[in-house]
C-alpha cells in the first residue's frame, strides 16, 4: 500500500538525512523499501546486526557491498584495521566518500536496525557523522532504528537537512487504515 503521506515527508529535497524511529514490528522497513521501489530510487541496503558493533565488522560489509556495487569497476577499499582506530572519524570520511562515489543517480543509503549500533555508542556517532558528512547531493540516508539517535549526532540533528520521524508520524490516518482494510 501506498503510503504517499509519509512518502512526501521523505521526498523533502532538504532533508538528506532522515532517522526513523519506531518500536519492533512498526512498520519502518516496510515503509523505506516501499519508498525506494515506488521511487524507483538505486538503493544500498545495510541491515545492520550485533556483530555491525564490531568497526571492522561493520566496514568490512560495506566493503562488499562496495565491490558488488563497482561490478567490473577497478575499486580498492582499505580495510579498517587496528593502526586506523586512532584516526576512525577520518578512515570513515575517506571511506565512505569512495563508497558513495560509486553512486552518481539519485540513491539512498539505508541501514536497518541502527540501534544494533548502540553498544559503540561514541564509535557509532563518529562513523554516522562521517558518513552523513560525505553524502554527495543525490543522495540520501535512512536510518531504521528501535531506539534514539546516538548522541553523537546531536549537531546533524540539529540541521535542516536532517528529518527525524517517529511512530506518530508512521502510524496510519484514519483514512488510510480504512483504505488497507479495503484492499
Amino acid at each position: 500500500m501506498s503510503r504517499e503521506r509519509v512518502f512526501r515527508k521523505l521526498d523533502d529535497s532538504d532533508a538528506r538525512t532522515i532517522w526513523i524511529t519506531a518500536p519492533a514490528g512498526s512498520g519502518k522497513t516496510a515503509l523505506a523499501s516501499s519508498w525506494v521501489q515506488a521511487r524507483g530510487l538505486t538503493c544500498l541496503w545495510f541491515q545492520l546486526d550485533a556483530g555491525d558493533a564490531d568497526p571492522a565488522t561493520f566496514f568490512h560489509y560495506l566493503i562488499l557491498a562496495g565491490l558488488h556495487r563497482a561490478g567490473r569497476k577497478r575499486v580498492h577499499f582499505t580495510a579498517l584495521t587496528p593502526e586506523y582506530l586512532p584516526g576512525i572519524e577520518l578512515y570513515a570520511r575517506r571511506f565512505f566518500e569512495q563508497l558513495l562515489r560509486l553512486y552518481s543517480e539519485p540513491f539512498v543509503l539505508v541501514f536497518d536496525n541502527c540501534h544494533e549500533l548502540a553498544t559503540i555508542a561514541p564509535l557509532a556517532g563518529l562513523i554516522l557523522n562521517a558518513l552523513i558528512d560525505s553524502m554527495p547531493a543525490a543522495g540520501k540516508l535512512v536510518c531504521l532504528s528501535r531506539g534514539p539517535m546516538p548522541s553523537g549526532l546531536t549537531r546533524q540533528s540539529a540541521g535542516p537537512g536532517f528529518l527525524h520521524l517517529d511512530w506518530e508520524e508512521l502510524s496510519f490516518t484514519t483514512d488510510e487504515a480504512i483504505a488497507l482494510a479495503e484492499r
